[in-house]
């Protein structure tokens, strides 16, 4: 399905028009000390001698080139390095296009970085890239789409919007820390910067998960599903038959299955006819990764879903992977919904305890599947403030509820959620912000002068200064500020973030002589 979230659906759809995860860690770990890095600082390590930084905000906007540039070379992409004052930072670069950190492996040693063609039109190639100095790095895709977080913002990490032929395309990591994708071609390749191999496909591919037992699902461009087993380099169509074309869903909690969906009759429709909604019916099915077994055929809801091409968030499981959030335009102007998989049922307004009058607008989960995050809204005065709702994954208990607030990051092990004042809307017009600790035993903490982008390590929130996009702040998991890196006078902006184990990767663009130079920066915060 093609899918996006916080902005009107049609203006999405007129900026992309066509179009696919999950950053993990790497190994080290944080520093003990907490203190902030001086402002002052010698000349810039980004700059060539011969040229000084211009005053221009050209190079932190959207890149969208005004004449010809060549792709980026890999063999010339480089770790240094920088002598900055009181501790090292790394630099990858520099570069004629930007370095978008899209991931890294489990095991810390890849990242996957995208390099965008042009950001407004969301062309982009993604390669894979040694996090170490041993110059290892290889293309996975030269034919992406992807919708990068400078032309719209989102509480989801890069991963999640992005697209090859309509589909989305992600990197899997295999146990032996190497990762699987389909390349430009239609076809699965595996390896790292070294070596890669490739599995003949008994058809051209749109798109392909595989898991870490070197197993996993494909689609073809007929719409066939297929199961396919590395080790033993042998394809199998799923059956039954009916699932030859189904809707993807994603990967059960385990990652030993995988839930789609066929369309079916509907039931007798649970309410009236809304606007530019249809009722349709949705049987869900269960698809192992063992060998010569069919799906299993779970249960079915009735949902009002809307028709649009623009992009949806994607589908998730909650932590029992019996409830799902299906990322679904729906008929009651809200994006997402909450269906038992196994029992067939969907959990509406009134289901989830809104007073009457009052619908979801969006409904999200943690990225462990922990947490569901509803925003609330009333129907007849939207201009009011809506209402954030915090519910355990089991959808018991109390919740914790606050008027004006938004999602803006969750921590990638559900141990906190950043939220902003402002209500539903981009993360990037919510402010301030506050950090509040999962589960919510006390008032979120201010983040003072902190804003977007934004990004978790495993200890620290990263942000980049409201006031001074060139510099960061950390903090740790309470609110307390602990380590700043100013890079103002070096780099025009810091134009993205991705955190991941206890490093945080920078996109970050500056000016040399009449020209843009682009490069990705590694920090470990204290």
């Amino acid at each position: 399905m093609r899918r996006w979230v916080l902005f009107p659906l049609g203006i999405i759809g007129l900026l992309l028009g066509c179009g696919r995860g999950a950053p993990s860690s790497p190994s080290a770990s944080p520093s003990p000390a907490a203190t902030a890095v001086p402002t002052s600082a010698p000349p810039s390590p980004l700059v060539t001698a011969a040229s000084s930084p211009i005053p221009s905000a050209h190079c932190g906007l959207p890149f969208q080139p005004s004449r010809s540039l060549p792709s980026v070379d890999l063999l010339s992409l480089t770790w240094t390095t920088q002598p900055f004052p009181g501790l090292p930072i790394r630099l990858l670069g520099p570069s004629l296009r930007p370095l978008l950190p899209w991931g890294v492996s489990p095991d810390g040693r890849w990242l996957v970085i995208a390099s965008p063609q042009d950001e407004l039109r969301g062309l982009a190639e993604i390669a894979l890239v040694a996090r170490h100095p041993l110059n290892r790095s290889i293309w996975l895709n030269r034919s992406i789409t992807l919708l990068s977080p400078l032309v719209q913002a989102s509480a989801r990490p890069l991963p999640a919007w992005t697209r090859w032929q309509g589909w989305p395309w992600t990197v899997s990591w295999l146990k032996d820390g190497t990762a699987l994708w389909v390349n430009e071609e239609g076809q699965i390749e595996w390896g790292d910067g070294t070596a890669v191999e490739r599995l003949p496909a008994p058809a051209p591919l749109v798109w392909v998960e595989g898991s870490p037992s070197r197993q996993g699902f494909a689609r073809d461009t007929t719409g066939g599903l297929w199961r396919f087993d590395l080790p033993r380099r042998r394809w199998e169509l799923v059956t039954p038959a009916e699932l030859q074309g189904s809707t993807l869903g994603g990967w059960g909690p385990d990652h030993t299955w995988f839930l789609v969906w066929t369309d079916c009759p509907p039931m007798t429709p649970p309410g009236p006819e809304l606007p530019g909604a249809t009722w349709q019916g949705l049987c869900f099915w269960r698809v192992s990764l063992r060998e010569d077994q069919p799906a299993r055929r779970l249960g079915q809801v009735v949902l009002p879903i809307v028709g649009t091409d623009a992009w949806m968030p994607p589908h998730q499981p909650l932590e029992d992977g019996s409830r799902w959030i299906l990322g679904l335009p729906l008929g009651n102007g809200g994006i997402g919904a909450l269906v038992d998989v196994e029992e067939g049922r969907w959990w509406d307004a009134a289901a989830l305890g809104l007073p009457p009058g009052w619908f979801v607008r969006e409904i999200q989960a943690s990225p462990r599947g922990g947490w569901v995050a509803i925003d609330a809204q009333r129907q007849e005065a939207p201009e009011f403030p809506g209402r954030l709702i915090l519910r355990s994954a089991a959808l018991e208990g109390s919740s914790w509820e606050r008027e004006g607030m938004g999602v803006v990051a969750w921590h990638p092990e559900d141990r906190a959620v950043v939220l902003g004042e402002g209500g539903f809307g981009p993360p990037d017009t919510l402010a301030p912000l506050r950090l509040l600790p999962l589960p919510p035993t006390q008032e979120p903490t201010t983040l003072e002068v902190a804003g977007w982008p934004i990004a978790f390590t495993q200890d620290r929130v990263v942000a980049v200064d409201r006031a001074h996009p060139a510099r960061v702040l950390a903090f740790d998991l309470e609110g307390h500020l602990r380590d700043t890196l100013d890079l103002s006078g070096w780099v025009e902006r810091v134009r993205t973030l991705l955190g991941a184990g206890a490093a945080v990767y920078l996109d970050v663009g500056w000016t040399e002589g009449e020209s843009c130079r682009y490069g990705l920066i590694e920090w470990i915060p204290r």
